[in-house]
C-alpha cells in the first residue's frame, strides 16, 4: 500500500535525523498519515513493522543520553525543543495505537516489544520536570489511558507487572522497562540520563508485583 511505503520512508527519514527541531515536520507529516489510515481502518503491516515504526517514533521523543552530568546541574536551555517534539511525538503513538487496537494480537512478547517504547516515553513525562511542558503531560496521561485500553487492564500498575487482578494480556512490561534502565542508569552514566532516573521513580511509584 502507497500509505505502508510512505510510513516507511518518513520513519527512515526520523531515524537519520539528528537535529531535534527538524524531527517536528517529519513527526507532523507521519501523524497526518497515520491519522488518515486510522480512518481508512488499515491495518496491513505486519507486526515486526509495528514494533519498528513504533520504536523510532518513540524514540525521537525521548530526552537522549548526554556527554556531560557529572559536572553541572541541567538548566531548562539543555531541552530546547525537547517539550514540543515529544508533543508531535505523542501525538504520532496516540494515532498509531488507535489505527490497530481494533486488530491488535494481544500476545505477551509482541505487547512488550510494542508498548515498552511508548510507557518509557509516557513515564519521562508523567509531571513537571526541565523537558516537559503541560500539553507534553497531558499528552502523556493520554497515551496511558490508551495503552490500558489495548491491553484491557483497568490500570497502569496491572499493564506494567501481573497481580491475582490483572487481565490475561497484561504484558508486564516492569521486567522489560527495567533492563532498559539497568542499561541508562548504570554507575558511569546516570547523571548524564536525567529522564530515564525519572521513569525510574515514576516505575517504582506505580508498580505493584514484578
Amino acid at each position: 500500500m502507497e500509505q505502508d511505503v510512505a510510513i516507511e520512508i518518513l520513519i527512515k527519514k526520523l531515524k537519520s535525523e539528528k537535529c531535534l527541531l527538524s524531527k517536528q515536520p517529519i513527526l507532523c507529516e507521519l501523524n497526518c498519515l497515520l491519522k488518515k489510515e486510522a480512518t481508512e481502518d488499515r491495518h496491513g503491516q505486519n507486526n515486526a513493522f509495528m514494533i519498528e515504526v513504533v520504536s523510532a517514533i518513540a524514540d525521537s521523543g525521548m530526552v537522549q543520553e548526554f556527554k556531560h552530568g557529572d559536572d553541572r546541574e541541567y538548566q531548562s536551555n539543555d531541552f530546547v525543543g525537547a517539550a514540543d517534539t515529544a508533543v508531535e511525538t505523542l501525538d504520532c503513538l496516540l494515532s498509531l495505537l488507535v489505527s490497530i487496537s481494533h486488530n491488535l494480537v494481544t500476545s505477551t512478547k509482541f505487547l512488550q516489544a510494542l508498548l515498552t517504547p511508548v510507557v518509557m516515553l509516557c513515564a519521562s513525562h508523567n509531571e513537571h520536570f526541565l523537558w516537559t511542558s503541560p500539553q507534553s503531560v497531558a499528552k502523556a496521561e493520554k497515551l496511558l489511558e490508551v495503552v490500558c485500553t489495548v491491553c484491557g487492564c483497568s490500570c497502569i500498575s496491572d499493564v506494567l507487572a501481573s497481580n491475582e487482578a490483572t487481565t490475561f494480556s497484561s504484558p508486564q512490561l516492569a521486567q522489560p522497562m527495567l533492563d532498559i534502565l539497568k542499561q541508562q542508569l548504570t554507575k558511569n552514566n546516570w547523571r548524564k540520563n536525567p529522564a530515564m532516573k525519572e521513569v525510574f521513580k515514576w516505575l517504582l511509584f506505580n508498580i505493584k508485583v514484578i
